[in-house]
């Protein structure tokens, strides 16, 4: 952190602005964002060919507040043409922001090994689960067999203890 004017401390923030526009969103427009905004390293994702999307960029600012309101400031900069969305604004402190980008893309999954090792039963048996009417469907299918989410085992697996008891 630096020292601002003010004498409080500067900090560094990510914000995440969604906008629309009017006409379709082009890879040349996505292009002239980031140019626009290049020394806030910002990233622009657009949907190409459709009419939204969202920039996410840094800043330094005294506060979050301070740093919502000058990452609006370069957007409309950058977006003339488009229609911000600050009730979709996203302001993080940067370090936060950082951390998050260890967290997973996709949920954790698990094939029958591991179904039966939640369950306590044989593999042959967790093989035998997909043919009770509510046991969850499988997110992926591999040439080794299904895959499910973990959590919705987990969360199937307690609904029949508790319908055991």
């Amino acid at each position: 952190m630096k020292s601002g004017e003010s004498g409080n401390d500067v900090a560094a923030w990510q914000v995440l602005i969604d906008f629309e526009s009017d006409t379709k969103l082009s890879e040349e427009m996505a292009f002239d964002v980031s140019e626009r905004l290049g020394e806030h390293g910002a990233v622009p994702s657009f949907e190409l060919g459709g009419t939204q999307g969202s920039v996410v960029m840094c800043v330094d600012a005294d506060d979050v507040i301070d740093a919502g309101r000058q990452g609006l400031e370069y957007a409309v900069e950058a977006l003339p043409n488009c229609k911000l969305t600050p009730n979709n604004l996203e302001v993080t402190e940067w370090g936060r922001a950082v951390e998050h980008l260890r967290d997973p893309l996709y949920p954790e999954v698990v094939g029958y090994a591991e179904i039966a090792r939640l369950a306590g039963v044989t593999r042959q048996r967790a093989r035998m689960f997909p043919k009770i009417v509510d046991f969850p469907k499988p997110v992926i299918e591999t040439a080794q067999g299904a895959l499910y989410t973990k959590s919705a085992i987990e969360a199937w697996l307690e609904r029949r203890t508790r319908k055991a008891k």
